[in-house]
């Protein structure tokens, strides 16, 4: 009697903790479609002579609105797939970049770092301010 009560338990409780997840599932699911629903992205490919001068890769802005909240993203387009290299807020590590440098680029006198610089204000201008 007392292994059935306990397997009457246990099952009770898988059945509970089942459904709980399958609902919590449900609800993450419809969140999920009312967010994207409300939220429209802007992609756009930043064309900039500076950047194909230094960079081996291809940057685009993102530009998402969300229920009016506007946020902006900037990606590189790598050999590993898409990496976002929105300008840190901190003086934060970003190894990615370097990643994406081409290997003839030379960062050895002021024209060059003149060139990488107007890459940078490229990258983040307008609403990422160096």
């Amino acid at each position: 009697m007392r292994h059935f009560l306990t397997s009457l338990t246990i099952g009770w409780f898988l059945t509970f903790a089942t459904a709980q997840a399958q609902d919590n599932q449900s609800i993450e699911a419809k969140i999920k479609e009312l967010m994207f629903e409300k939220m429209e992205v802007e992609v756009t490919k930043i064309e900039h002579s500076g950047l194909t001068r230094t960079f081996a890769t291809e940057f685009y802005t993102v530009e998402c609105n969300f229920d009016g909240s506007i946020d902006h993203f900037v990606y590189a387009d790598t050999a590993n797939g898409l990496v976002n290299v929105t300008k840190p807020s901190t003086s934060t590590p970003m190894p990615e970049m370097l990643e994406t440098l081409k290997p003839t680029f030379k960062l050895a006198t002021e024209k060059d770092g003149q060139l990488m610089l107007s890459a940078f204000k490229a990258l983040y201008a307008k609403k990422q301010q160096f």
